[in-house]
């Protein structure tokens, strides 16, 4: 590990004004104009509409992290420790969605939510059995969706916690007699909680300000914080924004401060 090299005089200068450039750029002054606007009382103010969509944004969130870091957990666990590498293949190709724009992403599962909801439909007619299609504008399938946007962080950062745990513990687990089950839920597990915790809080900020695949995939009248800002910042109304854009910011800035006091401790 690199030793720190402490910076004196112009170069501590030097140093600070260069890291606090995108800072400076990229929150603090546009953080600093929606405040403004919130100020002069130039957006809206708390309204039902506002408070319903910041629920809906943080349940979406909740959602989609808790079973998105579940599914990820089991399956970097189970692809390390199997003797094959089909389902490591099978997780690496199930990541890829992150690679994907939302809205491409977003039509590709409205054809397989649409696909499914026809066949599924012909097979229950056969039965004198009424089915309409429940997959296209369910939360289900926005979950769904959101699920595989955001694999690739979930899962990279179990698997880069796994990847530090050694050998040496599972080994000795199973010679005490611990069964695979066992090891997991008494070594393998509690060692990567954090590496779940830190993953989670990525895809839960990511999942906040998800606009694409929402506005594509949302059920009938269900509003996120983001859909909420589009419908005014698509309109020119940017003032109006104001207030709704700076609650997701609020959303997203304690997990990121939480994450990063996790990474300072595995750091040490």
């Amino acid at each position: 590990m690199l030793a720190p090299t402490r910076l004196l005089g112009w170069k501590a200068a030097l140093a600070v004004t260069v890291c606090a450039i995108p800072i400076l750029v990229g929150f603090t002054l546009p953080v600093g104009v929606l405040l403004s606007f919130v100020v002069r009382d130039q957006s809206l103010a708390f309204n039902s509409a506002m408070i319903l969509a910041a629920q809906n944004s943080l349940l979406l969130a909740a959602v989609v992290t808790l079973s998105l870091m579940m599914l990820a957990a089991y399956v970097a666990v189970v692809a390390h420790h199997q003797s094959g590498n089909s389902l490591a293949r099978a997780a690496t190709i199930g990541s890829l969605g992150y690679a994907f724009p939302g809205t491409i992403l977003a039509v590709g599962v409205i054809f397989a939510a649409g696909f499914a909801d026809r066949k599924a439909s012909g097979i229950l007619d056969v039965f004198g059995i009424g089915y309409s299609g429940w997959l296209v504008g369910s939360l289900g399938l926005l979950v769904c969706a959101c699920m595989c946007r955001f694999m690739a962080v979930g899962y990279g950062a179990v698997v880069a916690g796994h990847e530090r745990i050694p050998p040496n513990l599972t080994h000795a687990s199973r010679t005490l007699g611990q069964g695979m089950a066992g090891t997991m839920s008494r070594v393998v597990i509690p060692l990567l909680a954090r590496s779940i915790i830190a993953g989670g809080v990525l895809v839960f900020v990511d999942v906040m300000k998800e606009l694409p695949m929402t506005l594509l995939l949302r059920p009938f009248n269900f509003e996120t914080l983001a859909t909420y800002v589009y419908q005014f910042a698509k309109d020119e109304l940017l003032e109006e924004a104001a207030l709704p854009a700076l609650l997701i910011i609020l959303a997203g800035i304690p997990p990121v401060f939480r994450m990063n006091a996790v990474l300072r401790n595995v750091a040490k």
